[in-house]
């Protein structure tokens, strides 16, 4: 759990070292609009259900990142365990589960944005 904890704080940390550069500088705009996604939402669409439909695909985007990378670590652990379990039937038993909830965390992500698309079609709408 503490590992865990310590991940999602250096993520944390990274996202907001990316996206707030010049926070304490005087500006027009607030730390939100400074996002470039969100931005672009509001400089180019008018209606407010094209913004939020942009937002959502922005957020979709960054979401399907972070899980990507997410995922990818956790096979690398999975692999780096596995070579360097040799015997330990335990070690073994643990890399496989860990590359075992990588991939499902992957698929989850995968059939999550399948899943946008297919109600966005269903609906019509343009995300």
């Amino acid at each position: 759990m503490k590992k865990l904890s310590t991940i999602l704080l250096i993520s944390l940390l990274v996202f907001n070292l990316l996206f707030s550069s010049n926070l304490t500088l005087a500006q027009d705009q607030g730390p939100v609009e400074r996002i470039p996604i969100i931005s672009e939402c509001i400089d180019q669409v008018q209606d407010p259900v094209g913004r939020i439909l942009c937002i959502a695909r922005g957020v979709f985007v960054i979401l399907a990142i972070v899980a990507v990378v997410f995922a990818g670590i956790s096979i690398f652990q999975a692999a780096w365990t596995f070579m360097s379990s040799g015997e330990s039937e335990e070690k073994v038993k643990a890399a496989r589960g860990k590359l075992m909830y990588a991939l499902i965390g992957l698929v989850v992500a995968i059939l999550s944005w399948a899943v946008s698309v297919l109600i966005a079609r269903i609906f019509n709408l343009q995300i």
